[in-house]
């Protein structure tokens, strides 16, 4: 695998990475995982609700082809999550300047943003996996989404061209009117 990430002037050498395990990375990277730097090398997690157990368990599956992959029920009142977690790794730490930039917001230390340079590499695993985390089918329209609120409008506007240019699937950025978000789109 061969990631570039010309934005942020980060090039990264081949590593020897299965190319599922790639996909479900960038895939949930892009929905609903996040890298953490807990120490020099950042480790993987993500969770998901109980109705999404045997996806949680499946994901867990193919990263465990390249990491150290541990999954664990957790509970907090009524909430009830499984999570699924990696080792320690530099692949992982590759990663993250791919996905993360220095956050100027108070109590973050990094925001997650989405790149052109990433969008070009996922396979329709890749997006099958992303979709499973953010997406969701509205019955009236007949149509998917992907909740991309947690991107800025410029990025949305990226993954609009990107699903155009290489799906041919014209997509519309719009404006999540739920009141309980500050900003979507």
């Amino acid at each position: 695998m061969i990631l570039k990430n010309n934005n942020q002037k980060t090039e990264l050498e081949e590593v020897n990475i299965n190319e599922d395990v790639k996909q479900v990375l960038l895939g949930s990277l892009l929905g609903d995982a996040s890298l953490k730097k807990v120490s020099k090398n950042a480790s993987y997690s993500c969770a998901h609700s109980p109705k999404q157990k045997d996806y949680t368990f499946w994901k867990g599956k193919i990263i465990n082809k390249n990491f150290i992959t541990k999954i664990k029920l957790y509970r907090n009142g009524k909430l009830k999550l499984y999570k699924i977690s990696t080792n320690c790794s530099n692949i992982l730490t590759s990663l993250h300047p791919l996905f993360y930039v220095k956050s100027n917001k108070p109590k973050r230390n990094w925001e997650k943003i989405v790149n052109s340079n990433v969008l070009e590499q996922l396979t329709p695993l890749g997006i099958a996996v992303w979709y499973c985390d953010d997406g969701n089918y509205i019955v009236r329209d007949k149509a998917c989404a992907l909740m991309t609120q947690g991107f800025t409008y410029n990025e949305n506007l990226i993954l609009k061209e990107y699903f155009l240019k290489n799906w041919n699937i014209n997509c519309i950025v719009q404006e999540d009117y739920r009141k309980d978000y500050k900003k979507s789109y």
